[in-house]
């Protein structure tokens, strides 16, 4: 810190001087008034005095990662399943021994394994297995045991949380970095790090656990410790500064490589951003070359300790980035199973629900317009030169240095970002299966680019520096308020537009889940909602069977239906951990099938908690309403003597299921899922509906049949424990 605000107190003072001698130029030759750019480094518009203070950048990252921790700990509702599933709740299952593991973590299966349903064979068939690295879960692990080791009353899942919006709450410092890379200019990038610090899709991803977030930082950090330096801060840079930053390349090329591990569309933005901005340098192939020797080195070795990770948790190398390739890129099985978007997702999403990144946009493109069609044949001009600039580059050892390199840097920076950005655009847009979250890091160049427009364009248009200080920061304010009133809340239900699936109850939920948790007579929880819009087990705290739905469907999961797995995080204690699958379930009934649903709860009286909407119809007799939570309504079971014998009389009323149709439909599932000896239950109870059903018979001979061959590799199982164990 201390060596960077040293280098702005430089470059300050040179600017003053620099105004100086313009301002005696400008007596001493009429030429110099006619708007003609000298050799001041990157030109006039990065030359005159500061617009903001030398500490703006450390002011703004500090207080956003007190606002990003305020919203972290205040707002607990969920974005998206993701953030649960693919990082918190793994990790708590790697520190406390129990949880749901999504398929992205599950492990390879093993050879001739037949004892699972088709729905399970054919995810495998997919390659539905050891799809992510489990670096970030254990971060977030590690921050739950810091938390628990030190005694603080801080929940895992807030512990988690508040550890990812610290990390996250570094990209105004990282942008601030990579601007003052490419720019060269101080104002240029405080103003990024301001609008990075303001957008509302960046705070919103920022405050949930989702591994795009998280690694962003690290990733822009890693961008500007590699690529090339511009000429203008090239010439504001001492040489002692030059070789620390080259000392570092191979640490940062080490990180970078993680980072293209563990995310490996990580590597399409790598690989645009580093050609973008190496297009205008000065220099040939070999010196390009040996400037990216150091990272190359550190990214290779960053792959290697990826796929030594992988080795170690799922016993083979390569295999999360493969996997995930195969799956989202080769085959696009993301599109088949979630479903494809049109072309203009993107713009309605950024665009027109977000009035920030609507204002910014138009305030930038409206001075652009405004200050560059003058200047439309000059740049023209320039790309042209560059572009013979660069047909020389691989023939020549050195490229002469021209008199208007520092113009042609100051036209063709927004340029070459902006063909970045339409390139990285297509490739996104061209995807099947679109979310905004995919697009956290081309938001940030984004704004960089918007950055770069408005204070170019103000300080050409205002040669006053005070007012074009006021306007920046009345523009400043405008977006502030703007982010604050619109920014989205339980309260009002405005999160419905940002979550998943459009679930605006999430954060009620999560809350009655704790209160059931800190209750110390919970033994098993019902949730009349989907499962993958809550914190799972690390809000819940507690080791019990849940019943709660997953799309137009009732699952159980109990300890029973639970899969043993070797501990990947060994620091936490635990050899084996016992995860929960979606795709593993002790019982199954759908939504037409509700009284189906009150049968199993009857007699099961280990359910003794309930979350249902306010004003559903639930069981009037048995339970009791304990605590609210907005439209939430948290339910406990009565154990009075003869609330049980109603319940008792009403089960015995209750049919199997409502008709012949909903029963088979729920033995196609059950067949999937590998619970062939429920779906003959199913099956039977439809035949004795309708006898003449044919389809139904037809599928209870396969459904014997898959009971057998269950009961047959069970037993094998079962043979081969007690040989495996000695």
């Amino acid at each position: 810190m201390a060596r960077t605000t040293k280098r702005n107190s430089k470059r300050r003072n040179l600017a003053v001087t620099q105004q100086k001698q313009t301002a005696q130029g400008s007596k001493d030759s009429p030429q110099a008034t006619k708007g003609s750019i000298t050799s001041r480094g990157e030109g006039e518009p990065c030359s005159e005095l500061p617009l903001f203070p030398e500490w703006t950048c450390y002011a703004v990252c500090m207080v956003t990662m007190l606002v990003r921790v305020h919203i972290a700990t205040k707002h607990d509702w969920i974005l998206h399943p993701d953030e649960i599933f693919q990082s918190v709740e793994v990790a708590y299952s790697e520190v406390y021994g129990y949880g749901f593991r999504s398929y992205e973590f599950g492990p390879v299966p093993r050879e001739n394994d037949t004892s699972v349903g088709f729905g399970v064979e054919a995810e495998r068939a997919a390659g539905m297995y050891a799809m992510r690295s489990f670096m970030y879960p254990r971060f977030l692990a590690t921050m739950m045991m810091m938390v628990e080791g030190a005694g603080l009353q801080v929940s895992p899942f807030l512990a988690a949380r508040i550890g990812h919006a610290i990390v996250s709450s570094m990209l105004p410092l990282a942008v601030y970095r990579l601007t003052l890379k490419m720019y060269g200019c101080d104002d240029v990038a405080n103003m990024a790090t301001i609008l990075v610090a303001l957008s509302d899709h960046l705070i919103i991803l920022g405050t949930h656990t989702l591994i795009n977030s998280f690694l962003s930082p690290f990733f822009f950090l890693g961008i500007a410790a590699i690529i090339p330096i511009s000429k203008n801060t090239l010439e504001h840079t001492d040489s002692n500064e030059n070789a620390h930053n080259s000392s570092f390349q191979l640490a940062w090329g080490v990180v970078l490589g993680l980072i293209c591990y563990i995310r490996v569309d990580a590597s399409l933005y790598l690989g645009v951003i580093l050609m973008s901005m190496t297009l205008a340098t000065q220099s040939n192939l070999k010196t390009m070359l040996g400037q990216f020797a150091r990272s190359g080195i550190g990214m290779l070795l960053g792959f290697a300790e990826g796929a030594l990770d992988d080795y170690l948790c799922y016993g083979y190398w390569f295999i999360s980035p493969v996997q995930w390739a195969k799956f989202n890129l080769f085959n696009d099985y993301t599109t088949l199973i979630f479903g494809q978007e049109d072309a203009m997702f993107y713009v309605r999403h950024l665009l027109v629900d977000s009035p920030f990144l609507s204002l910014v946009m138009a305030s930038s493109v409206t001075m652009l317009v405004y200050t560059a069609l003058p200047n439309c044949p000059r740049c023209w001009f320039r790309l042209s030169e560059l572009i013979s600039r660069s047909k020389g580059l691989l023939h020549s050892e050195q490229i002469p240095s021209t008199d208007n390199y520092s113009d042609t840097w100051e036209l063709l920076s927004p340029i070459r970002l902006l063909a970045a950005l339409a390139l990285l655009l297509s490739f996104y847009v061209a995807k099947g299966h679109k979310e905004v979250r995919f697009l956290h890091n081309w938001i940030v160049l984004l704004l960089v680019l918007c950055s770069g427009c408005l204070v170019k364009t103000l300080k050409s248009v205002l040669r006053n520096r005070t007012a074009a200080r006021y306007v920046l920061y009345c523009l400043c304010g405008v977006l502030t308020a703007t982010t604050y009133v619109t920014f989205p809340s339980l309260e009002d239900g405005s999160i419905k537009s940002w979550s998943f699936g459009h679930h605006g109850d999430s954060g009620h939920v999560n809350r009655a889940l704790s209160f059931i948790g800190r209750q110390r007579d919970t033994t098993g929880v019902f949730m009349d909602y989907p499962v993958y819009m809550t914190g799972g087990y690390t809000i819940l705290r507690r080791d019990v069977p849940i019943i709660g739905k997953v799309q137009h469907e009732y699952r159980e999961w109990s300890q029973k239906e639970r899969t043993s797995l070797p501990a990947t995080f060994t620091f936490a204690g635990a050899a084996e951990v016992s995860v929960a699958s979606f795709s593993r379930v002790a019982f199954l009934a759908s939504e037409k099938n509700w009284l189906l649903l009150i049968r199993r709860l009857i007699d099961y009286p280990v359910y003794n908690y309930a979350i249902v909407p306010e004003g559903r119809t639930f069981l009037r007799t048995g339970f009791s309403m304990v605590e609210r939570f907005g439209t939430v309504v948290v339910l406990r079971r009565n154990d009075s003597a003869e609330e049980i014998v109603a319940l008792q009389k009403l089960r015995r009323k209750i049919p199997i299921g409502p008709n012949a149709s909903v029963l088979e439909g729920e033995a196609k599932t059950l067949l999937t899922l590998g619970r062939a000896d429920m779906a003959v239950e199913r099956l039977q109870a439809a035949i004795d509906l309708e006898p003449t059903r044919t389809s139904a018979q037809q599928l209870l001979r396969s459904a014997v049949k898959a009971k057998s061959r269950h009961s047959t590799e069970s037993s094998k199982f079962r043979e081969q424990m007690p040989r495996a164990a000695t």
